[in-house]
This record gives structure tokens, C-alpha cells and sequence, in this order.
């Protein structure tokens, strides 16, 4: 059951996919796009170089979407960059 506000004890780590970036957080806030955030996160980190994610609230770096064939994903990557004319990937 939750507790409620006031409480001498606090609720438990933030949930996975949120964060709690503030001392006396009472309302988790969404992990931003091109990041994960596992359970008791205050900050988010961000999707491993050679993926992205343009979705909010991921838990796992699992989650993040593998850059596609011809596409580079810098680490945060919220959307895959085109390879140009001359270079592969």
C-alpha cells in the first residue's frame, strides 16, 4: 500500500523508467528521451553509443532501439543520423 504524504517513512526508491532528481521528491518524473533510468535514479543515463530512443520512462539500456544499417547514434541519441555521401556504418 502506499504511504501517504507526511509519513515518517519514505516510499521506497524511485521506480524504474522515472526519476527523482530532488531531495523530498513526491511525484517521480518520466526518464527523458535518449536515456534510461533504472529504479532509485536521480539522473538519467544515456542510451549506449549505437542506439537511441526517441520514448520517455525507459528502464534498461536494453530498451534503447539499435541504430539502424547506414544511421550513427551518438550515446543519447533521441533519433539515428544518416551516414553521408563517403562514410558507412
Amino acid at each position: 500500500s502506499e504511504l501517504e504524504q507526511g509519513s515518517p517513512f519514505c516510499a521506497g526508491p524511485c521506480p524504474g523508467g522515472t526519476l527523482c532528481a530532488a531531495d523530498a521528491t513526491t511525484t517521480p518524473i518520466a526518464c527523458p528521451r535518449g536515456s534510461f533510468c533504472p529504479p532509485g535514479s536521480s539522473v538519467p543515463r544515456l542510451c549506449p553509443s549505437g542506439t537511441f530512443s526517441n520514448a520517455s520512462g525507459l528502464a534498461r539500456a536494453q530498451e534503447c532501439t539499435p541504430c539502424p544499417r547506414g544511421y550513427a547514434c551518438a550515446a543519447g541519441a533521441i533519433a539515428p543520423r544518416q551516414c553521408g555521401a563517403g562514410s558507412y556504418s
